[in-house]
């Protein structure tokens, strides 16, 4: 990260702009990273598309794919298997484990969020 900003609620609330979503607790920090930071954040994410693919799922029992694609990060992965969706700390589709959060993400989640990182 190229800076930090003190975790206090008149600087986040300087940062913050609310999504008009509807849903409570989304809200966006424009400007929050600067450019290389941003870049830099996208290389860590790309590079652990690299171990972990993005993929797409099936639904449980019919086996229809789903319309998207993801991946995980962390100790544990959500999967969607035959008979149910859950956790798993192998990523399945190369019988590996998911690639470790990166720690830019976990520097900006402790920058910003009002709870533990997972």
């Amino acid at each position: 990260m190229t800076h930090t900003v003190p975790k206090t609620e008149e600087t986040r609330g300087a940062r913050v702009k609310p999504v008009g979503t509807g849903f409570e607790g989304i809200a966006l920090y424009p400007g929050y990273l600067d450019t290389p930071a941003q870049k830099a954040l996208v290389a860590d994410v790309l590079a652990g598309f690299e171990t972990a693919p993005p993929y797409r799922p099936r639904m449980p029992r019919t086996g229809k794919p789903w319309s998207i694609h993801q991946t995980n990060f962390g100790e544990l992965g959500w999967v969607s298997r035959p008979g149910g969706y859950g956790y798993s700390a192998l990523n399945e589709t190369v019988n590996a484990p998911w690639p470790a959060i990166p720690a830019a993400l976990l520097a900006l989640w402790d920058e910003i969020a009002a709870c533990p990182a997972p």
